[in-house]
């Protein structure tokens, strides 16, 4: 109940459009309640399995919608620590909004071992970047359709702490190589000293990524030079 209470009271206080909102939280018969925003879309991990992949273009979007939001946690001191499909609403226009700020308030390492950082796994000292590690392992899985890495609990965490994901070209996932490589060598580098530093220096990455309407995908050749 006090972890609850916690949650409640800490994403009430956070105000942004891309964070979904807490209106109440209180006690009715012994039963304790929150009232929160209503997102129709539901989350994004609905969304994979009804539709399937998403398109790259609005990969970008998700992606700045959820650092933006995170901009704002960071700010108040808070490392939501599990950043996934699940804790992301789709609204009907294709907004993405931040949900369950849960382990943000407990302090907590643990996370969802699908999107987790290295780091957590480790039990070290974690910041922003943590996020911006499972953020890129989401962009991951709405492009492909699946988290980056697979198998049972300890193969997954031999996978985040050593493997490098498949890239997304050998899974035919036609994507601005630059994105490609922001997502898969950028934001889920095994060293958060090789991410982006935070979530404005993110930011600031996907704004230069976006490209006109109807551009095509920027190809590279095998030594990853830009065509």
């Amino acid at each position: 109940i006090a972890s609850f209470l916690r949650e409640a009271r800490l994403a009430a206080g956070l105000r942004d459009p891309r964070l979904v909102q807490i209106y109440d939280v209180g006690e009715s018969d012994g039963q304790h309640f929150l009232s929160m925003e209503l997102i129709e879309g539901g989350s994004l991990t609905r969304k994979i399995r009804r539709d399937g992949p998403m398109p790259w273009q609005a990969v970008i979007r998700m992606i700045r919608d959820i650092a933006l939001a995170l901009k704002v946690a960071h700010a108040a001191k808070l490392v939501h620590r599990d950043v996934k499909p699940g804790n992301i609403l789709m609204t009907d226009s294709g907004q993405a909004k931040l949900t369950d700020l849960g382990l943000a308030a407990s302090g907590d390492h643990a996370g969802t071992i699908a999107y987790i950082s290295p780091e957590q796994l480790r039990r070290d000292t974690i910041d922003g970047r943590a996020d911006i590690y499972a953020l890129g392992c989401t962009a991951y899985a709405a492009l492909t359709g699946s988290p980056p890495f697979s198998g049972n609990r300890q193969e997954m965490m031999r996978s985040h702490l050593r493997q490098k994901p498949v890239p997304l070209r050998d899974r035919d996932i036609q994507v601005p190589y630059q994105l490609a490589q922001l997502i898969v060598e950028s934001m889920m580098a095994k060293s958060s000293e090789d991410r982006p530093q935070n979530v404005s220096a993110l930011i600031e990455r996907l704004d230069r990524l976006i490209l006109p309407n109807n551009a095509a995908p920027i190809e590279a050749d095998d030594d990853g030079d830009e065509l």
